[in-house]
C-alpha cells in the first residue's frame, strides 16, 4: 500500500496533516463520505512581532490529544479542501509523529517563505482559531 502525506481544511477552520492509505483529491471528495486517516495533527499558529518586524511560526499538535488512536474516519462533508503536503512539511510531520525531539520544538517557521502562504491560499485562509 502507498501512503500520502495530505493536509485537509476543515469546515472547523482547523487545518489537519494526516497520513492516507487513499489517493484522494478534492475532485474525487463528492464520491465518499468518509476518508480513513492515520495520524491527524492539527496545525495551529501564533504571530509575535520581532524588531519591528510581523513573524508567524506555525507548528503541531495532536488533534485528537486524548487518545491513543491511530486511526480515524474523517467524514468528507466536514472538508473543504484538501491537498498534498509539500517535503518540508512532510519531514516536519514524520519527526512529530515518530516524537524525535520536543513536540514544543518541532515548528515549522514559515514567517520568511512565500511558497507556504501561497499553498495555505490553495487550501483556503488559515484561521488561527482552532476548535477543541
Amino acid at each position: 500500500m502507498n501512503t500520502y502525506y495530505k493536509a485537509a481544511k476543515l469546515t472547523t477552520g482547523e487545518l489537519l496533516a494526516f497520513t492516507t492509505e487513499q489517493e484522494i483529491t478534492s475532485r474525487q471528495l463528492n464520491e465518499l463520505r468518509y476518508i480513513d486517516i492515520q495520524n491527524p495533527v492539527a496545525f495551529y499558529s501564533f504571530r509575535f512581532l520581532e524588531d519591528g518586524k510581523l513573524n508567524e511560526v506555525v507548528g503541531m499538535q495532536p488533534w485528537v490529544p486524548i487518545t491513543h488512536d491511530e486511526h480515524y474516519p474523517l467524514a468528507v462533508q466536514s472538508i473543504v479542501t484538501i491537498a498534498d503536503l509539500d517535503a518540508r512539511a512532510i519531514a516536519s510531520y514524520e519527526q512529530y509523529i515518530s516524537g524525535d525531539g520536543d513536540p514544543e520544538q518541532i515548528e515549522m517557521d514559515y514567517a520568511e517563505e512565500e511558497e507556504f502562504e501561497e499553498e495555505l491560499l490553495m487550501i483556503g485562509e488559515f484561521d488561527t482559531k482552532l476548535l477543541h
